[in-house]
């Protein structure tokens, strides 16, 4: 699981940050992961979005800092109501994100 196929890419990403935030590693997510299926995944984080994003830019040596509000994991969700309970504490997590970047880099 988490493996990109056709890609000689590994299968989590290191993902690194100039700032004082958690790091963490990342997977493409390359196949559908729920339930008990999170216990095969070694990396912190599944994004394929980041993924790809951090797979180009690693390819054409582009530094990436990637922000991300992660609303699932792996409880069951019952429905929307359980990922809308986070979103205004992700909204504020990441704006204070921002911020950190727009004093660093300043």
């Amino acid at each position: 699981p988490g493996v990109v196929p056709y890609l000689e890419e590994p299968k989590d990403l290191p993902l690194e940050t100039p700032l004082d935030l958690p790091v963490a590693t990342l997977s493409s997510g390359g196949d559908v992961v729920s339930g008990s299926g999170w216990d095969r995944i070694s990396a912190d984080m599944v994004d394929m979005e980041t993924y790809a994003v951090a797979r180009a830019a690693r390819t054409f040596g582009i530094p990436l800092i990637g922000l991300c509000g992660v609303s699932d994991g792996p409880g069951e969700l019952a429905g929307a109501h359980d990922w809308h309970k986070l979103l205004g504490y992700l909204d504020g997590e990441l704006a204070k994100a921002v911020d950190l970047l727009a004093e660093h880099f300043a």
